[in-house]
């Protein structure tokens, strides 16, 4: 009797081994990619010459492709504006008008794509930027296109595919204030 004890406890241990070492190696298998946040949310807030930043979109975007898996790109945009700079208090509005936000798969965005990119997820983002109330009358008026994609393999879980998302619109938010801070540059609207 003392004899199948031992063994009960040599097969619980076994057991117990086989189940978490299977556990570990799940957890150890290779996930997305992401790259890390990107710079503007960890640089230091850009100090420009303006009353303030006004962040409007067009109505056509209401309803249109800017979220995806619960990633917002208008949202995000909104976010970009108050992290990435901070307004002096003096001088004319600077506007940021996004005048286009997708997030979507490439089949949706270009339906002549082929198959092979079925699995390729695209953000877009145009955005016009310009001082003062009128981008009309406003002869520095700029417009930004942004445009990246990326591939999300089928295997993913949802999580990892939300975070792949979120690093897409990233990418295409840290290509828009490359070129937003060019612009500010250009306008002499940086402040030092």
């Amino acid at each position: 009797m003392g004899n199948l004890n031992f063994l009960d406890f040599v097969f619980l241990n076994f057991l117990a081994i086989s189940i978490l070492g299977g556990i570990f190696l799940w957890g150890c298998r290779p996930g997305p990619s992401i790259s890390p946040k990107s710079s503007y949310f960890s640089s230091p807030c850009v100090a420009i010459s303006a009353e303030k930043i006004q962040v409007v979109e067009q109505e056509a975007l209401v309803s249109s492709w800017n979220t995806l898996l619960d990633v917002n790109l208008v949202d995000m945009v909104r976010q970009w504006t108050k992290s990435a700079f901070s307004c002096s208090g003096s001088g004319p509005t600077f506007n940021v008008e996004i005048i286009e936000a997708k997030l979507a798969p490439l089949k949706e965005v270009q339906p002549t794509s082929s198959d092979a990119d079925e699995n390729t997820y695209v953000g877009i983002l145009g955005v016009r930027v310009f001082m003062g109330k009128n981008p009309l009358l406003s002869k520095q008026s700029h417009t930004v296109h942004s445009k990246v994609s990326m591939v999300i393999p089928s295997h993913y879980t949802l999580k990892e595919r939300r975070q792949v998302v979120l690093s897409l619109a990233e990418e295409v938010i840290e290509s828009l204030h490359k070129e937003v801070l060019r612009y500010l540059e250009v306008q002499d609207r940086l402040r030092k």
